[in-house]
């Protein structure tokens, strides 16, 4: 499975949807991103959104060929509530602060099976610390690291993970890790200014890059920790 998974758990690999648009590639905001398709060695693996009237995400449909789910977004308040078809039936709950942040996140994925992930900001509203307590299990703590607004490094027991971006290019749901976070819960819970380039973790570098067309939206992405090891990712949007 290659990292930069995008339905993932929430520590590792991690960056956040940026409000500054001062990219050389701004997308424009008259498109949704409906589709993609990522590609390896051995896997293909497509995602399908549609978005309701208001403009949030409403389903996420996934299939690789032998799995298939769908992802329904219910918004209510300070919560939008998840709720999971398919093979593995679960409800997931994202409790919002005053700003519209994830302050914490209810994943239920069996009987008296669940997972809680807690989040704190500075004043900046930039993911200073997230835990993570799993029933039968114990706590994971990680912190953050920043520079010019964007995540640099990720700090939990018995590693670390560090972060490079294309300082030119600002981030946006193209992002994969930002995509990963937005079909999972409906919210970007890590705040980035840019465009990840790369992620490394001990010693392997995942290292992304981005195609655009002329308007600047993400067309196509490849990902690659070396030769031979390459995924490919395939946009689809619907433009008015």
């Amino acid at each position: 499975m290659h990292k930069f998974t995008l339905l993932m758990v929430l520590f590792g690999a991690m960056t956040f949807l940026s409000c500054h648009k001062s990219s050389e590639h701004p997308a424009s905001s008259s498109c949704k991103l409906t589709g993609l398709q990522v590609k390896g060695s051995n896997f293909t693996e497509n995602y399908v959104m549609t978005y309701g009237s208001d403009g949030k995400l409403s389903t996420v449909q996934y299939s690789d060929g032998g799995t298939s789910f769908t992802r329904s977004f219910t918004y209510s308040g300070s919560m939008i509530i998840i709720n999971v078809t398919g093979s593995s039936p679960a409800v997931d709950t994202v409790f919002l602060n005053a700003n519209g942040d994830a302050d914490h996140i209810v994943m239920h994925y069996g009987a008296n099976m669940y997972s809680v992930y807690s989040f704190t900001y500075d004043a900046n509203r930039q993911l200073t610390k997230s835990t993570a307590y799993t029933a039968g299990g114990g706590t994971i703590t990680a912190t953050y690291q920043y520079s010019d607004g964007d995540i640099t490094e990720v700090d939990e027991p018995g590693g670390s993970f560090s972060y490079a971006y294309y300082t030119d290019k600002a981030s946006s749901m193209g992002d994969l890790e930002v995509f990963g976070q937005m079909v999972q819960f409906g919210v970007v819970y890590q705040k980035v200014r840019h465009l990840t380039k790369s992620n490394t973790a001990g010693n392997v570098t995942e290292t992304l890059t981005y195609t655009f067309d002329a308007s600047g939206k993400i067309t196509g992405a490849s990902e690659s920790s070396g030769p031979g090891d390459i995924t490919t990712f395939a946009y689809t949007y619907d433009c008015y």
